[in-house]
């Protein structure tokens, strides 16, 4: 039967558990005065919701009082005669009354804790979201692992081929189920009825949502027989936001039909609104079709791809798994190792593959090894502002606290004990924490969103935070100040009660502690500066890095022409009249094509020396990258011409077949950059010719060794994926638009694979490089600043402390000179001492961030001297007002002072 006449039980069994049997006795009999007072003024239900609050302000109460008498060894006779709930409200008034007298130190300390908390839940929000969180909609995600083909790292994982997949599905004991899906989406032009829009296409096999345990929101999922034959079921799932959008969200829209890429496809069900998918990303996919209908949209080079399928072995999928029973990931991986261990046998893997099992959803290995170095160099950076802001605040808690030495010892006169006063002590550092943590969640917000711009990733990053990084906030902002607060705690107890009523100076020292506080934010500050700058002289090299091409002023637009039907002839005819076009554009100086994009994936050929050459050093295979451009390609990307001439319309299809050659090519082929007119041959295929040999470029990633790249022209190899490239005087994103227009106005139904600029693309290789110096160098900022108010605060504190003593220095003859150097000599035993532990950790920490580190070796002398020289500085500057105020110092008015 359930109480109504009581406080409720889940009080009770809170107090229960969380305090003792004396404690819990007695507040129970509080809140039976509570609820018997409240419900007799506004009823049963208010009585029972104010015990639940007084509940849990009892349990905090009484942890603050433990701690208080651990500090000050107060009597537990003492504490058992005060009435509970009584002695927390009463501390958690004066408290407030309290720093609202001083409202200046209490701005100036919450907003020290804010920034520190805040800096910390913005990091926290973003980590959680990328790492910590399953993905929405999945049902017990910590029974899914995903499957890849691995070099035997676990920060290594490639896709599966079709046939991998199948005998890991067929094999596996452990997996109740195995899902495929496409490592990458493609980009295909939906239209429903007359309305006509871009879509992202995911193919996935039958069980695909089955495995991962989601619900549709209407109709159905795939059915296994959907996904035995090739092109016999044009069946499509389509997500929340495409039926709402596209399909006005209307009960009927399952059974519509939809054309993709002109491919009649009937929608059989809707996905719920929460599932994206399992990696978060920018463009989550809008439709899912069966794999063997994939085909249909994106057709292959290969007219019997679909009859080959089950012995394909081309590398193009993602493999995700739900553990049977009681198996674990452990399980698992030795049970398809078993069977990698066949397919290697059988040929079908190289003999240094394997298979990777992992419970880590989000990223593939690859991505989020890279992204957790970069998050966990994020959180350490915060973590120690927190630990400044924290040191910094302490020592204004103890500043504080030595000007209530005299109120502390009358109260404790009166009768007060000393763990009474510790508490209250406590109680104000947790009013100031709980301030801080209001700040610190608003600042959080601007935070996340910068640092998630700066990502390297794009994707389903949040700025807001939830209840987890709440949560988050509420703990660090009570343990921060439960550990501020017990410095001036430690030393209220140890006041020298008599001594202070009588009007001596009988402070409770603390010098020594103020002291220690300023060696460590000194410390720490040096670290985060020495970091801070190694991450910006890596970002700088990052960026110098001579890229070959100038990456200003030129935007890239894709389009795939296999996917809508065209073939040769067609193709090149919209090729044409696409270019003809886009050279008419205003502010447009070049247009051409490209296949290949600079960090956008590689295209290599293995040559063999052909008939009548050899390479020049020697060796027996040239491996080479291609591309397939089109005329004044060169011109457009800013590659300078060394010898020869770029590609012309002339060089078409049924003429002389021509290319142009990289310099280290030429070297390597050839042994001399000046090669045109040699000729270049690729087994049985006819010759062709160089007709130009260009400057050396990257192709691939950031600082690669020179690599050799063969360029052939467009018109006489024909790709039917190619990639407008135009140069504009003006901003390239303001063609955007235009481009897309004209591309439109040529064939409406045309899907537009990627629209970006060559900058934006080039910004993606450094952006980690750009994380890292941004965040950490503005927490070296901030700490930098946050040590400066620390050192001020107590030189001006010792200077004060010491005005007698000036005083009587100068009225005995000290000049200026002589006075300032007391403060200064005084200054530098703090500063010196910071900087070299702060020196040494410096060096020990580099060794953490070297692989983030870009161009610039984890002991850069430039960065380790440079900082240390820096904090030197700003010390010196924080040390000048005291050190003027000192040297000002009346003695007449000196010798007065108490």
């Amino acid at each position: 039967m359930r109480r109504t006449d009581g406080p409720p039980e889940s009080a009770r069994r809170l107090l229960e558990w969380l305090l003792s049997r004396e404690s819990a006795d007695r507040a129970l009999a509080d809140l039976e005065d509570v609820f018997a007072r409240v419900a007799a003024a506004r009823g049963v239900r208010a009585a029972r919701r104010a015990c639940l609050r007084e509940s849990a302000g009892i349990v905090l109460w009484s942890w603050l009082d433990a701690v208080g008498a651990w500090f000050a060894k107060g009597s537990r006779q003492q504490r058992r005669r005060q009435p509970m709930l009584m002695g927390f409200g009463r501390d958690v008034r004066y408290a407030l009354r309290s720093l609202a007298r001083r409202p200046g130190f209490t701005l100036l300390t919450v907003s020290v804790l804010g920034i520190g908390i805040g800096a910390n839940v913005a990091i926290f929000t973003i980590a959680d979201r990328l790492f910590l969180r399953a993905p929405l909609g999945v049902a017990e995600p910590d029974r899914l692992v995903r499957v890849y083909r691995s070099w035997g790292s676990p920060d290594v994982g490639g896709s599966l081929s079709y046939p991998d997949y199948l005998e890991y599905r067929d094999g596996a004991t452990t997996l109740s189920g195995l899902a495929a899906y496409s490592s990458s989406t493609l980009s295909a032009m939906a239209r429903v009825g007359e309305a006509l829009g871009q879509v992202t296409v995911l193919t996935a096999t039958a069980d695909y949502f089955d495995v991962l345990g989601v619900s549709p929101a209407s109709g159905r999922f795939f059915r296994a027989e959907e996904n035995r034959t090739a092109g016999t079921h044009p069946v499509a799932v389509v997500s929340w936001s495409f039926w709402r959008d596209r399909l006005g969200g209307a009960a009927e829209a399952v059974g519509r039909d939809v054309l993709l890429n002109g491919h009649r496809f009937t929608v059989i069900g809707v996905a719920p609104r929460e599932f994206a998918g399992l990696t978060p990303t920018p463009a989550p996919p809008d439709v899912y079709i069966p794999i063997l209908m994939r085909d249909a949209v994106a057709p292959s080079t290969d007219a019997a791809w679909r009859e080959r399928l089950p012995e394909l072995r081309d590398r193009w999928l993602f493999a995700v798994g739900r553990l049977n029973g009681q198996a674990t990931a452990a399980a698992a991986q030795s049970d398809l190792a078993r069977i990698a261990t066949g397919l290697r046998e059988q040929g079908h893997l190289d003999p240094n593959e394997t298979v990777l099992v992992t419970e880590r959803l989000r990223w593939i290995p690859s991505t989020r090894a890279s992204l957790a170095g970069l998050t966990r160099i994020l959180l350490s950076a915060v973590t120690l502002l927190l630990a400044i802001a924290a040191a910094n605040v302490a020592v204004l808690l103890l500043a504080r606290a030595t000007t209530r030495d005299r109120e502390m010892g009358i109260r404790t006169a009166l009768g007060a004990g000393r763990a009474r006063v510790t508490r209250e002590m406590l109680t104000e550092s947790l009013m100031l924490g709980a301030a801080g943590c209001a700040v610190g969640l608003g600042l959080s917000v601007v935070a996340a969103r910068a640092a998630a711009a700066l990502l390297p990733v794009a994707g389903d990053v949040p700025v807001v935070p939830d209840l987890r990084a709440v949560a988050f906030a509420v703990g660090l902002s009570f343990l921060t100040a439960l550990v501020v607060g017990a410095v001036p705690a430690r030393r209220a107890h140890r006041l020298d009660v008599v001594g202070l009523i009588q009007g001596r100076n009988a402070h409770a020292g603390g010098g020594r502690t103020r002291d220690l506080l300023v060696v460590v934010q000194i410390a720490l500050s040096l670290v985060l500066v020495a970091s801070a700058a190694l991450f910006a002289r890596s970002f700088t090299a990052a960026r110098a890095v001579d890229l070959g091409f100038d990456t200003r002023g030129v935007l890239l637009v894709g389009v795939n022409l296999r996917n809508h039907g065209y073939d040769e002839e067609r193709g090149r005819v919209f090729v044409r009249t696409a270019l003809d076009r886009l050279r008419a554009l205003p502010g447009v100086t070049v247009a051409t094509t490209t296949r290949q994009v600079p960090f956008r994936g590689d295209w290599t050929t293995d040559l063999e020396p052909w008939e009548g050459s050899g390479f020049a050093d020697g060796r027996t295979q040239l491996t080479t990258g291609l591309n397939v451009v089109g005329s004044r390609y060169f011109e457009g990307m800013g590659i300078p011409l060394v010898h020869g001439r770029d590609f012309a319309d002339e060089d078409r299809s049924g003429g002389a077949r021509v290319v142009v050659v990289n310099e280290t090519f030429a070297r390597l082929a050839f042994g001399t950059d000046r090669s045109v007119g040699r000729t270049i041959q690729r087994g049985s295929t006819p010759p062709l010719t160089v007709v130009g040999v260009v400057r050396d470029a990257t192709y691939y990633r950031l600082a690669e060794e020179r690599w050799p790249q063969v360029y052939l022209p467009f018109e006489q190899f024909y790709q039917p994926a190619v990639r407008f490239m135009i140069r504009s005087q003006s901003a390239p994103a303001a063609l955007a638009n235009p481009v897309r227009d004209v591309l439109h106005d040529i064939d409406p139904d045309i899907a537009l694979t990627a629209v970006e600029t060559l900058e934006s693309v080039h910004a993606e290789q450094i952006a980690r490089y750009r994380a890292s110096a941004t965040v950490v160098g503005l927490t070296g900022l901030i700490a930098l600043l946050l040590a400066c108010v620390g050192l001020y605060g107590v030189m001006a504190y010792r200077v004060a402390q010491r005005t007698r003593e000036i005083g009587v220095r100068v009225a005995l003859g000290a000049s200026r000179r002589e006075i300032a150097a007391i403060v200064l000599r005084r200054s530098l035993r703090l500063v010196l001492p910071g900087l070299i532990i702060g020196l040494a950790a410096a060096l020990a920490s580099g060794r953490l961030i070297e692989s983030l580190l870009f161009g610039v070796p984890a002991r850069d002398p430039v960065a380790l001297v440079g900082a240390p020289l820096v904090l030197l500085m700003v010390a010196l500057l924080a040390t000048v007002l005291p050190v003027r105020r000192a040297v000002r110092i009346d003695p007449a008015i000196a010798m007065r002072t108490d």
